[in-house]
């Protein structure tokens, strides 16, 4: 998570390959740490194609993979595809709306402080 956090893209990816390598079965919450990096570099497509990993490997996405699509595409200012992801979260019935509101909001102020810390 420290490699998406700082935006290390490349370490955070090789770090999630090397874990497959190793014959781990990825989770949700590995995937989220993944999708993390592209929040960072506001990569929509490379989120989009890491989402889409998440039920290639057999698992369901879970509340934090939808809240992490919700704000990647928040910080890039694609608010159909937020709201679009968020009504595909509620209808496939694994997250709360309300519980995602509230991550999305922590997650903006997390990311926010990263930010100015940066600067």
């Amino acid at each position: 998570m420290c490699y998406s956090r700082c935006g290390k893209v490349k370490e955070a990816e090789d770090t999630f390959r090397e874990t497959a390598l190793a014959g781990v079965k990825p989770t949700t919450a590995l995937y989220n740490s993944l999708l993390h990096a592209y929040i960072a570099t506001k990569d929509v497509l490379m989120a989009e194609r890491v989402f889409a990993g998440i039920r290639r490997a057999g698992l369901v996405p879970d509340v934090g993979n939808y809240t992490s699509m919700i704000f990647v595409y928040q910080k890039c200012s694609d608010f159909p595809k937020c709201w679009d992801t968020f009504k595909r979260a509620d209808l496939a019935n694994c997250v709360d709306s309300y519980l995602v509101s509230y991550m999305v909001r922590i997650c903006s102020y997390v990311f926010s402080l990263s930010d100015n810390n940066k600067k």
